[in-house]
C-alpha cells in the first residue's frame, strides 16, 4: 500500500477539464488518477492551434485542447497510457524551490517502478539529469524532447513530465505513454513527423504489463510526503 499520508482520488473527464483542475488552496498530498474519456491531443501553452487539423481529429473522436504548462503536442490514448498528477504542499519535505530539480525524485520513483516490471532492461531505464533537450522535433512534440526527471528505456522516452505551482504547493504531471502511434500525430498535425521516433517502448522491450499493475508499483514506492 502506498504511503499512509498521501491520499488517492480518481477522476475521469476530458483533457481540458483534468487539465484545468486547479491546485486546492489547502493542499494534502495527494495522487490525482486520470481517466480520460476518449484520446486527445493536447498543445503546449505557446503552441498554434493551427498545428492540429482540429476538424479531422474531433471527426474521429479526437479531443483536442490546450493545457497551460509549456511543451510540444502530446498525444493521450486512455487505453494504453497512464496519466497521474502528484501533489505536494510546500512543507512536504519533497518540496524544492528549484523548479528544475524539484522533478528529480518524481523520476527516480518513474525509473524504479519501471525496473520492477522490467527487470531484464532494467540498466536501460533511466531517470533524465541532465539540461532539457529538444532536438529537431522536442518542439513539436512533446515526447520527441527530454526534460529533468523525464524517463527512458534504451533512449526511447517513455514517461513525460509537467509542472505547475502556486502558494500552496507543487503538481506534477505525468504521463507513461508506452507506445508510439505515429498515427495519431502524422494524420493530424500539420508538420512532418518521422514514423521512427524514440518514442515508446523500444521493440526488443516485449512485455507489456498492464496499466494497473504499473500504478500499484508506483503508488507502494511513493516516498513518505510528511
Amino acid at each position: 500500500m502506498p504511503n499512509r499520508y498521501w491520499k488517492i482520488e480518481r477522476s475521469t473527464g476530458s483533457a481540458a477539464q483534468l487539465h484545468d483542475r486547479p491546485i486546492p488552496d489547502e493542499l494534502e498530498p495527494t495522487i490525482w488518477l486520470h481517466q480520460l474519456e476518449r484520446p486527445a491531443l493536447v498543445l503546449g501553452s505557446t503552441q498554434s492551434a493551427d498545428l492540429v487539423q482540429s476538424d479531422a481529429a474531433r471527426n474521429a473522436g479526437i479531443e483536442v485542447c490546450s493545457r497551460r504548462s509549456g511543451g510540444g503536442l502530446v498525444s493521450i490514448n486512455p487505453q494504453l497510457d497512464i496519466w497521474l498528477d502528484i501533489l505536494i504542499p510546500t512543507r512536504s519535505p519533497l518540496w524544492r524551490r528549484d523548479v528544475t530539480a524539484a522533478f528529480d525524485w518524481v523520476g527516480i520513483v518513474w525509473e524504479a517502478t519501471l525496473q520492477r516490471h522490467f527487470p531484464s532492461h532494467a540498466s536501460e531505464i533511466v531517470a533524465y539529469t541532465g539540461p532539457q533537450q529538444t532536438g529537431e522535433y522536442g518542439r513539436t512534440l512533446c515526447f520527441a524532447g527530454l526534460g529533468r526527471g523525464e524517463v527512458t528505456v534504451a533512449d526511447h522516452k517513455v514517461v513525460g513530465l509537467s509542472q505547475k505551482r502556486n502558494r500552496a504547493g507543487a503538481r506534477f504531471q505525468c504521463l507513461y505513454a508506452p507506445h508510439y502511434n505515429h498515427d495519431a500525430f502524422a494524420g493530424y498535425v500539420n508538420a512532418a513527423i518521422p514514423a521512427d521516433l524514440p518514442i515508446g517502448l523500444p521493440t526488443h522491450v516485449s512485455h507489456r504489463p498492464d496499466k494497473d499493475t504499473i500504478i500499484e508499483t508506483f503508488l507502494n514506492l511513493l516516498p513518505s510526503p510528511l
